[in-house]
């Protein structure tokens, strides 16, 4: 019997047809949590076809895991004053710079000695962060 609208009709499946198990089919968006296929998330973010973890989510307080004695910045937009990214990269004593993920406002954690701005126009976090590894680059002499 056909739909009066032309909607959705159900058609016979065809003999060779089979229903995709459960364990083959991932799901299109999945859903982190309970009763999920997925069941939470993957804390290490590990290279294709090699053992080397890129990424390695760590548990707070952040500052446990920063190395003794190491200057700790922050960056902010909203900073007054703008430096001159190559004049932060030290020569050889460990740093931390902090970049916030956001669009708007300023990281305020506590741990942070120093605020700098090093553009006078909001950046992304991938800009900040391309600036400051082009900066260490440029110091420290990698070509």
């Amino acid at each position: 019997m056909a739909a009066p609208s032309g909607g959705f009709q159900p058609r016979e499946r065809r003999a060779g047809e089979q229903e995709p198990g459960w364990d083959a089919v991932a799901p299109k968006r999945p859903r982190l949590g309970a009763g999920s296929k997925i069941g939470g998330r993957r804390l290490i973010v590990v290279l294709e076809g090699a053992s080397l973890e890129t990424v390695k989510v760590i548990k707070n307080p952040v500052s446990d895991h920063f190395p003794v004695g190491c200057m700790k910045i922050g960056t902010s937009f909203s900073t007054p004053v703008v430096s001159d990214v190559r004049e932060l990269v030290p020569s050889s004593d460990p740093i931390v710079f902090v970049v916030g993920a956001f669009a708007h406002g300023k990281v305020s954690v506590e741990y942070t000695e120093k605020m700098v701005s090093i553009s006078n126009y909001p950046l992304s976090a991938a800009l900040t962060c391309a600036k400051l590894t082009t900066a260490f680059e440029e110091v420290w002499g990698i070509i």
